[in-house]
């Protein structure tokens, strides 16, 4: 039989092939990043991926997914560079002539892949990452002006013309349905779990983690500055590389390094991140709005409970007692960080709990076994 010759479209995904290389990296990428390697040890498969370039060859073989690089993520002559990457992305696209097209987070290229897929009796899938993706007004992370106009309007065709939607939590599929009448499949994030740390005495945990980048709108880093400080006495690790406004990166780095209880680091690696991770007895998380942080799985599976200041998919901190909503309260927030850090046997609980909600919920074995059912699916009907 033929292998079913699948191509994914990332600009920034190429970090997670090549940890060397220093980028914007987040949980959108990490999910096709593992969907792809996962899917290319199978030989039903024939796997392709499109990134950004960052000075890599043009093409070449990563855990045996064939790379190409399609577009220059750099600053200056945007305008210029959004058309020639428009073109190259449409010849690769043409090029490799793959049966089923994926994409993840909103931007140009979802339109583009779309209309490629359209044109060429291609399947398209797209894979939300925030739950603005589904909403019907421009998202509050899309630029503004006409490059904003254009992004969105290019996005919303680019969804309208799928044939399949991931989405990652109820919310999205219920406002999915009711914006643009499409039926999503939920597909839960994966990340190798450990089953050693179910029977293994975790490391001593010392940390207060934050993890994210730079993102004033989104992430808002500068809340978790404002705790650090509520906290003196406790050690916090904030992890923040640059996202697209540089004056703010400095401004925010300036704030932590004045705090004496708080240690700022530009960037990890993702093959590093999880010792810090591992460190940490509690993961907090600012973000106004996500979809499913990866961030949350990478702290369950490592026995780390979680609060959050508004992220809360399906009330799933709640529900399986592994963390705290803070629905937007920053005093609740505080309330809930000294609550968890006086009460052990409460820590203990929520320890337990998300190591065990990890491992039920978001094995990647078990995830990507779903998904190559599902393609399969997609491509012979």
């Amino acid at each position: 039989m033929k292998p079913i010759k699948i191509c994914f479209v990332s600009l920034y995904a190429y970090h997670y092939f090549n940890p060397k290389i220093i980028s914007q990296i987040g949980g959108a990428e990490l999910q096709l990043y593992y969907l792809a390697t996962e899917l290319a040890k199978d030989p039903r498969f024939d796997t392709h991926f499109l990134v950004g370039d960052f000075g890599q060859s043009d093409f070449e073989i990563r855990k045996n997914v064939k790379l190409y690089n399609f577009f220059k993520p750099q600053k200056g002559l945007k305008y210029i560079r959004a058309i020639f990457g428009f073109f190259r992305l449409w010849k690769l696209l043409k090029k490799i002539n793959a049966d089923i097209y994926i994409q993840r987070a909103a931007g140009l290229e979802t339109g583009e892949v779309a209309l490629f897929c359209k044109l060429n009796k291609k399947k398209f899938i797209y894979m939300v990452s925030n739950d603005e993706d589904v909403e019907n007004k421009k998202p509050i992370y899309f630029p503004r002006g006409l490059m904003g106009w254009l992004r969105w309007e290019l996005f919303k065709f680019g969804l309208k013309n799928t044939h399949l939607v991931f989405v990652q939590n109820e919310n999205q599929k219920k406002i999915l349905k009711k914006n643009y009448n499409k039926e999503g499949v939920i597909r839960k994030s994966g990340q190798i779990i450990s089953e050693k740390l179910k029977e293994k005495t975790v490391l001593p945990k010392t940390d207060i983690l934050w993890v994210g980048k730079s993102d004033k709108e989104i992430k808002q880093p500068e809340i978790f500055i404002d705790l650090t400080k509520e906290f003196p006495d406790e050690k916090f690790i904030m992890i923040c590389p640059e996202a697209n406004d540089k004056n703010y990166f400095k401004k925010i780095k300036k704030e932590a390094l004045k705090l004496s209880n708080l240690k700022f680091i530009e960037f990890v690696s993702f093959d590093k991140v999880d010792d810090y991770f591992q460190k940490a007895k509690i993961f907090i998380n600012t973000s106004k709005t996500e979809g499913f942080p990866n961030t949350f799985i990478q702290a369950a599976k490592n026995k780390t409970p979680i609060l959050s200041l508004n992220i809360n998919p399906d009330g799933l901190l709640e529900n399986y007692n592994i963390g705290c909503c803070a629905n937007g309260d920053f005093e609740k927030l505080k309330t809930e960080l000294k609550k968890l850090l006086e009460n052990k046997n409460l820590w203990r609980e929520m320890s337990e709990n998300a190591y065990r909600y990890a491992r039920e919920n978001h094995d990647l074995r078990k995830i990507i076994l779903k998904d190559k059912e599902l393609l399969i699916q997609l491509w012979y009907n």
